[in-house]
């Protein structure tokens, strides 16, 4: 591989972690009600995430399958808790209370319509 075509792939890879970590954050940080999404409440330092990179940093070299199943674990956590904030805010915007998971997966064929 040139030099050239070594370097694009390297600054993209880059490019893409840093979004990456930036959707990572911002998922962690939106607040539960539209009226409180301001710039200011993304000015914090999620508390989870840096539990989450001193657990995976804090694991020896030679455990990378443990790694590797903590940040799966941990990715599909966020994905979940993204899922059901996002209905949440949801709810709270259409029908002025929160999302109850126990209750409330009757609505989800009506999801499907919209």
């Amino acid at each position: 591989m040139p030099t050239v075509q070594r370097r694009t792939a390297t600054v993209l890879s880059g490019a893409l972690t840093v979004l990456a970590l930036l959707v990572v954050i911002a998922a962690l940080l939106v607040p539960d009600r539209l009226e409180d999404v301001t710039p200011i409440a993304f000015l914090r330092l999620p508390v989870e995430l840096l539990v989450l990179l001193a657990v995976v940093l804090a694991l020896p070299e030679h455990l990378r399958g443990v790694r590797r199943l903590v940040v799966a674990a941990a990715a599909l956590t966020l994905a979940l808790v993204t899922v059901l904030k996002a209905l949440d805010i949801g709810f709270v915007e259409a029908l002025n209370r929160p999302f109850d998971p126990l209750v409330d997966w009757r609505y989800t064929p009506d999801l499907a319509v919209m």
